[in-house]
């Protein structure tokens, strides 16, 4: 007897790759306090790998990639958030749907946070607490730090034509992603300000156009 032939779905019907998504294509996104909070609880969900990124992590990702800036495209460095090398999707946004709302919430915060650092970059704080405007996390400024640190081992542009005051900021960055002594008076809203006025020296001595910018302004919630 002859085996059976197996019958495929057509093409049409089978399951596609998840491809990076195009920039361009999404275009500005309106980000508020709600859908940040929406994307630190995300994060906090079981089921990620086991090197995913909380949200304040993520900020500082996001934020060492629009004023340095680090110059890499989406599928290299969406996957380092959800704690992935290279371009595979986590199983917890395998699903089509959930993995263009995933990155239409990162790209949304990414979009806001340059607004703010390309329009009005000395009245930037960083958050380091979950949901906005709450209690700082204790390991607020060592997360937000190493997240900075991370995107800048990813780029490739290095320290070469930095300044002494670039240096001196990323420096001051590096120190804050290390375990904070406990005989450490500073509070995290004061390591905060700390980590605000060195992303503030990087933007003030970057040539005119090397800072990522937003497609264009848009009206954000995160700044009423």
């Amino acid at each position: 007897m002859l085996p059976k032939r197996i019958k495929w779905p057509p093409p049409s019907r089978m399951a596609q790759p998840l491809v990076p998504p195009n920039l361009k294509d999404i275009g500005p996104v309106d980000f508020t306090v709600d859908d940040r909070n929406n994307l630190s609880a995300w994060l906090n969900e079981d089921g990620w790998p086991r090197g995913r990124m909380d949200i304040v992590m993520l900020e500082g990702y996001l934020v060492a990639m629009i004023v340095w800036p680090v110059e890499l495209s989406p599928g290299a460095w969406l996957p380092a958030i959800w704690g992935i090398r290279g371009w595979k999707v986590a199983e917890k946004i395998i699903d089509p749907d959930l993995f263009r709302k995933f990155n239409r919430l990162v790209i949304g915060y990414r979009q806001h946070l340059a607004f703010i650092l390309n329009t009005m970059p000395d009245t930037f704080v960083p958050e380091l607490c979950g949901v906005s405007g709450g209690v700082s996390h204790p390991n607020g400024a060592m997360q937000w730090g190493s997240g900075f640190l991370l995107a800048l081992q990813q780029g490739s542009q290095g320290f070469n034509w930095r300044s002494v005051e670039v240096t001196s900021a990323v420096q001051i960055i590096a120190d804050r992603a290390q375990p904070q002594p406990p005989q450490s008076a500073k509070t995290q809203e004061q390591l905060a300000a700390e980590l605000g006025a060195a992303v503030l020296a990087i933007v003030s001595a970057a040539p005119a156009g090397r800072t990522a910018s937003p497609s264009k302004p848009m009206h954000h919630a995160l700044l009423q």
